[in-house]
């Protein structure tokens, strides 16, 4: 049995440098073959953004560059959209799923009038891609145009989620929709959920929104139930209001802010004694910050006080303020004031004017200035009828020249009150 095998040994053992060697070849044409792909592949890919025709010729399945060359057909020549969509299909089957492809299908069987279609190609290819901006347009068009509120709400929410390029060209239409009916109660419930896009997009609407009563109604809605507007957005909405000149819907909205127990209480100037945390909206105290100063709210003595600090050099100051809603009548303001080594051409003072075109000013305080012991001050004033609905008060420096903005050291602030006399 040994023996008879022997000579088919020998002949394989012949016979297998053969194999090698072909077995070689085989292997080299493959990766031959592999590299030309790779380099087509890459080179078409390179060019498929600057040339895509050329990118097709080079590597046939470029799906990017043969929707980019239907669309340009189809936009440029409505004769040749049959070749645009084939194109398209082509597209389709080198990548099945290619939203770009789906939505140009779409659009040709909108211009033919099949709009079943074209919904179907749009749907499908926002399910391919959330983040495509064509059919997410296209869909929430569609359903704006026939009213289904509760479908277009959640297309807004998932435009929104997704945030693809080219969102932004959409924020001030949806500042439009989102503050009328029938979309605004249902824009309400969406924000009440605290979707992520929510401290972007929300405030973007109301940095946006032109109809400020309808923006009024909806800011409205969501005040009723928790939870409610956060303080950056209280703060952007109030001071739309009253810079478009509702400080009467403004001040209701600010009260509605505030806890129950607090609505009612007396004082004529809220948290006049810093008994609060500052939230820096109108009609509370606003500290806005300057450079070269520095007002804030201290302890001392178990006592909440106002303190300015000044380091030196040129400073504009206005910029402790409080608007206040007095109606017609004689009202006088007062507290307790001290500066130290408070170095000035003028001095400090507190200012109440009219908030209106002719900003008439209805009292000033007297000038502080340089050391002074803690002291009390007043000043009284009137609120003349029928023009003069709102006013502000403020801590300032009132200079003339630039010499008088220089300022350094300090003032301090404490016990203020405002009451009718």
């Amino acid at each position: 049995m040994t023996e008879s095998l022997a000579p088919i040994r020998a002949r394989a053992s012949k016979l297998s440098p053969v194999f090698i060697a072909l077995g070689r070849v085989a292997f080299v044409a493959l990766l031959l073959a592999l590299s030309v792909k790779i380099v087509r592949f890459s080179l078409g890919d390179l060019l498929s953004g600057d040339d895509p025709e050329l990118s097709t010729i080079v590597d046939p399945t470029q799906t990017e560059a043969r929707v980019t060359l239907s669309r340009r057909l189809m936009m440029s020549d409505l004769s040749k959209t049959d070749q645009a969509l084939a194109g398209a299909r082509e597209a389709l089957r080198d990548n099945p799923l290619t939203p770009e492809a789906l939505t140009l299908l779409a659009r040709a069987s909108e211009q033919k009038g099949d709009e079943d279609r074209a919904s179907q190609l749009m749907i499908l290819a926002s399910r391919v891609n959330p983040k495509d901006l064509i059919s997410q347009l296209w869909l929430l068009n569609q359903d704006l145009r026939n009213a289904r509120v509760d479908s277009a709400l959640e297309r807004i929410d998932v435009l929104l989620r997704g945030r693809p390029s080219g969102i932004d060209q959409l924020a001030p239409a949806l500042a439009s929709i989102v503050t009328h009916e029938p979309y605004r109660s249902a824009y309400v419930k969406l924000l009440r959920a605290n979707p992520p896009w929510r401290p972007v997009w929300f405030v973007d609407v109301l940095s946006r929104a032109t109809d400020l009563t309808a923006l009024d109604y909806l800011f409205a809605e969501l005040q009723a139930a928790e939870p409610g507007p956060n303080e950056k957005e209280l703060t952007v909405f109030l001071t739309r209001l009253i810079e478009g000149g509702m400080f009467d819907e403004a001040h209701d909205a600010w009260l509605r802010s505030l806890p129950p127990e607090r609505r009612e209480e007396a004082d004529l100037l809220y948290n006049a004694q810093f008994h609060y945390p500052l939230r820096n909206l109108p009609f509370e105290w606003v500290i806005t910050p300057v450079p070269r100063a520095l007002a804030h709210v201290e302890t001392q003595n178990n006592k909440s006080i106002l303190s300015t600090i000044f380091l030196g050099g040129p400073v504009d100051f206005k910029d402790v303020s409080h608007l206040v809603n007095l109606s017609p009548g004689t009202y006088r303001f007062k507290g307790r004031e001290q500066s130290e080594d408070l170095q000035n051409e003028l001095g400090l003072r507190w200012r109440i004017f009219c908030v209106d075109d002719n900003a008439d000013t209805l009292a000033t305080t007297e000038l502080m200035n340089g050391d002074t012991p803690w002291r009390d001050f007043s000043v009284d004033f009137v609120v003349p009828t029928g023009k003069c609905p709102y006013q502000k008060l403020v801590l300032e420096l009132p200079a003339r020249t630039p010499l008088e903005t220089e300022i350094r050291g300090r003032a301090s602030y404490a016990d203020l009150d405002l009451r009718m006399k």
